[in-house]
């Protein structure tokens, strides 16, 4: 799931630590709260909800691909994803 997104499909060790790396420094920036709704544009394969999920009220990850999207919620049942352009329904656009 990690080497899906951060496209380093010839080394998933590198993968894996720029990950850590990025939720050592991004997560602590977040001060989640019991309260916190977070959604999370761009989810891909749900990599932030198994982290953000336990800290947080309320989450929903979007994503426009589903196949990313099928990673995820066989990752994490029960977690809200939908498929979606970051940009709102197509039917909107001008």
């Amino acid at each position: 799931p990690t080497q899906a997104v951060i496209y380093q499909d010839k080394h998933p060790e590198l993968a894996a630590a720029r990950d850590r790396a990025e939720k050592a420094l991004l997560l602590p920036l977040m001060a989640l709260t019991p309260q916190a709704r977070v959604l999370d544009v761009g989810c891909g394969t749900g990599r932030w909800a198994d982290l953000v999920c336990p800290a947080s009220g309320h989450y929903h990850g979007i994503d426009l691909s589903p196949g990313l999207l099928a990673v995820a919620r066989q990752r994490l049942p029960g977690v809200r994803f939908t498929e979606c352009p970051a940009d709102g329904p197509r039917a909107h656009r001008s």
